[in-house]
């Protein structure tokens, strides 16, 4: 088996929730064969809940198992059109906070207007969130069968009993005809799924069907190391130079997916510099543009409070996983943040009350902010 984790679910296409989905569509599938809705296709829907949950390595436990599903929920199916489907996904999109700036964007600086618990992935479709757009018209490139969704189509749609009784508020689940309800744990059935199983390959089932992105930039898996790969293929570029760029660009991901944004605008520049001091004997002028205009989307910002307020929303992401800050209170100021209100920002960290945000957390996040004007 190989290792499965929900620690980046909320913002990326993983294994472990496409475990769950897989699990559910095939229980679906199976359960309207031979009725009236047999020929429906069929979508499912579930929530990280967790971003703890993980299925190791090798031999697999119930325990394990459970642990991506941590609820007592039930399996049910409801009837929705596409124009439906893209309504629930808005609604769950809802999670993700607006980003603001060029990126590169890190995970506490984006969602956090919702629990976990409220946001899903949708399996069946394809579909892209932009975080740069309003809530409410944040779903782009909306997609099944490879072909842009069609508003009036049905589909049988699986789904647990909390949020089909309007848990979290989603729209039309509620009010949906039910067509399969066999009262059986969602839990249940990923762990008979695994057990049968014996050795889980994620290749079974997994597929990337959704992205976050920023416009038309992915936020996540951003593409540079295949543009490199192109420039090379064009020799534009020395193959030497771009395994040495691909390493650099590693560095780069791997300070997102740690969650550090400071590092990882530091890293981006330090990569930008590189390209940009490249001699013509080991790149085209044109290879060269071309690199740099695909990293351009991921240049650091050069706007000191724009970075400072990044920063900001970074650490209190971390004082709410020590306890030093309230996770509401470190939303709302994210939120503020996320907006640019620096003034904002500095009034709520100063006006914060104990309760809200530890004395200490409270001198080290107002020192991160640029001197108030005189």
């Amino acid at each position: 088996t190989t290792e499965m984790s929900l620690a980046q679910a909320d913002v990326r296409d993983v294994p472990a929730l496409d475990l769950v989905n897989h699990v559910q569509t095939e229980a679906v599938r199976a359960g309207i064969a031979g009725t009236e809705h047999a020929g429906l296709p069929v979508l499912s829907i579930a929530a990280p809940f967790n971003n703890t949950g993980k299925i190791p390595a090798g031999q697999v436990s119930v325990r394990d198992a459970a642990s991506v599903y941590i609820y007592d929920n039930t399996l049910l199916a409801v009837e929705l059109t596409g124009a439906q489907v893209r309504d629930f996904l808005e609604w769950s999109a809802g999670y993700f906070r607006r980003a603001t700036g060029s990126g590169p964007y890190v995970r506490s600086s984006i969602p956090g207007t919702k629990p976990l618990y409220n946001y899903d992935v949708v399996s069946g479709v394809s579909y892209d969130i932009d975080i740069t757009a309003p809530e409410g018209s944040r779903i782009r490139n909306l997609a099944f069968a490879g072909r842009p969704l069609d508003p009036a189509q049905k589909f049988a749609v699986a789904i647990n009993n909390y949020r089909q009784n309007g848990g979290g508020g989603a729209p039309h689940v509620s009010s949906a005809p039910i067509i399969f309800n066999p009262m059986t744990e969602n839990r249940q059935l990923v762990i008979d799924y695994v057990t049968a199983k014996g050795e889980i390959d994620p290749a079974d089932f997994a597929s990337e069907d959704w992205r976050l992105v920023a416009g038309d930039v992915p936020v996540y898996d951003f593409p540079f190391a295949n543009s490199v790969a192109d420039v090379v293929g064009s020799g534009a570029l020395a193959r030497s130079v771009g395994r040495e760029l691909v390493d650099q660009w590693a560095g780069v991901a791997a300070a997102q997916d740690a969650n550090n944004a400071t590092l990882t605008r530091s890293r981006a520049a330090a990569l930008t510099t590189t390209i940009a001091a490249l001699p013509l004997s080991k790149v085209s002028q044109a290879g060269k543009d071309e690199l740099l205009a695909v990293l351009g989307s991921w240049a650091p910002t050069t706007d000191p409070a724009r970075a400072a307020l990044d920063d900001v929303a970074e650490r209190l992401a971390a004082y709410v996983a020590t306890g030093e800050a309230a996770g509401s209170f470190a939303r709302d100021v994210q939120a503020l943040a996320a907006a640019g209100d620096l003034a904002a920002v500095r009034s709520a960290l100063s006006a914060a009350r104990p309760g809200k945000l530890g004395a200490g957390a409270r001198t080290a996040l107002l020192a991160l902010l640029p001197a108030a004007a005189a």
